[in-house]
């Protein structure tokens, strides 16, 4: 008899501790259960706004947004900067006294460079009788003219 007793309630508390392990179980199932609704709620109503999967879309989509913007600014940097070699980039002036016979350094010679080297070299020479203006062609940083002293001079002031 005292064996069934023993056996009894080893039985019960074997049981009372299945009962209690099962309840642990379940109250960490339901926290668990309750944490993921919260991270990944249901894809319905206004909890939709608030899921980890919605926020990673919309994050997707700003990141897609962003590398188009990025490639779009690319071009126009490129584009910017082709427009700039077109564009005049250095521009400088020679003043001198070209002739013995006349006061002051009247005459001057005036050069205008894109950024290809390329472009026009104007000079003016004061006489007494009168003034004459000349046009001279520049390529790559080359005159197509044969240039003066003083025009050879500054487009080497301003190649260098």
């Amino acid at each position: 008899m005292l064996e069934g007793y023993f056996m009894e309630s080893f039985f019960i508390v074997g049981l009372s501790l299945l009962v209690i392990w099962l309840g642990g179980l379940t109250f960490l199932l339901l926290r668990h259960i309750q944490y993921m609704k919260a991270l990944l709620p249901e894809l319905d109503g206004e909890d939709n706004k608030k899921g980890l999967v919605n926020k990673f879309n919309e994050v997707l989509k700003a990141l897609q947004e962003v590398s188009r913007r990025e490639q779009v600014l690319q071009k126009n940097i490129r584009d910017a900067a082709l427009t700039g070699l077109n564009s005049t980039q250095n521009v400088s002036l020679l003043r001198y006294n070209p002739y013995g016979d006349t006061g002051g350094e009247q005459s001057f010679s005036a050069i205008w460079l894109d950024g290809k080297q390329t472009g026009i070299l104007l000079t003016s020479l004061h006489t007494r009788s009168g003034t004459r203006v000349y046009a001279k062609e520049i390529r790559e940083g080359i005159a197509q003219i044969e240039l003066s002293g003083e025009e050879q001079q500054l487009l080497e002031s301003m190649l260098s």
